[in-house]
């Protein structure tokens, strides 16, 4: 019901069936919208998904869920978009904290405006 209300190109129309098809609905088909709440369920499917596609074939894929169940909080049928992906967690959100607490305090500001010895550009 979702797709045909959408205003898309053809092609975009078709990949985000082929998402739903192969990806979507074999999980969550099934699933009245309202039910779709869980955000380790959908965390359970884009991993398992990720041992079968590649990273951008997977994110493309959790987007498209994102977008529907946005869509659908927005219209008043959900409470809470479980495909949303929360902000600053995960490992490039580590990886940039323990940089910044390996480094001498401001220096990796520095580098962005400054040649290595700290005179400005």
């Amino acid at each position: 019901m979702w797709l045909p209300a959408q205003d898309i190109k053809d092609n975009s129309g078709t990949t985000y069936e082929r998402h739903l098809r192969i990806r979507i609905y074999p999980t969550f088909g099934d699933s009245p919208v309202n039910t779709l709440f869980d955000r380790e369920q959908v965390q359970a499917w884009e991993i398992g998904l990720r041992r079968r596609y590649a990273l951008n074939t997977v994110d493309n894929a959790r987007n498209l869920l994102s977008t529907i169940l946005g869509d659908a909080r927005d219209a008043g049928l959900v409470d809470v978009n479980a495909a949303e992906r929360r902000r600053r967690r995960g490992k490039v959100v580590e990886r940039r904290a323990q940089a910044a607490r390996s480094e001498p305090h401001g220096r990796h500001l520095c580098r962005r405006c400054c040649w290595p010895n700290g005179a400005p550009f």
